[in-house]
């Protein structure tokens, strides 16, 4: 959800040109004139995770369909945010969500330090296996 950096339904604090506030779960800064720039989800409502030595946050976003997203994102920086959509019901544990990051890394390129367009894949398994989950691209390509 894209909001410009003038909405008034954006309640923020100013320090120079830069403006600062909260949309949901994200932080967002918006550069007065130049819309705004997603970064690192918040801390509140977020948990830390560690994976591989390197420091994540995480969430999960309840949007309905196509299921639960789990979203994750390094926790140094504004770099390619991770989405992975999991059926209604399923477990979303600590492991489950090293899991996911494990597989995004090794097998579908993610690059949480780097800016890159956010990577959204899906858990095709209504029960994943936390070690090893399957992940597949979503949307499917067409």
């Amino acid at each position: 959800m894209a909001v410009p950096a003038g909405s008034p339904a954006v309640t923020a604090v100013r320090t120079g040109l830069v403006r600062q506030a909260m949309i949901g779960r994200e932080a967002v800064i918006g550069y007065r004139g130049k819309g705004v720039v997603r970064v690192a989800l918040a801390g509140k409502g977020s948990r830390v995770i560690v994976v591989g030595g390197d420091r994540y946050r995480w969430t999960v976003a309840p949007d309905d369909e196509p299921g639960l997203a789990v979203v994750v994102a390094h926790a140094q920086g504004d770099g390619q945010r991770l989405v992975v959509w999991v059926e209604h019901g399923v477990v979303i544990a600590p492991g489950l969500v090293a899991g996911l990051i494990r597989e995004a890394l090794v097998r579908h390129g993610w690059t949480p330090r780097s800016r890159r367009r956010q990577l959204t894949l899906r858990s095709p398994d209504a029960n994943p296996d936390p070690a090893r989950p399957a992940l597949v691209p979503w949307p499917p390509a067409q």
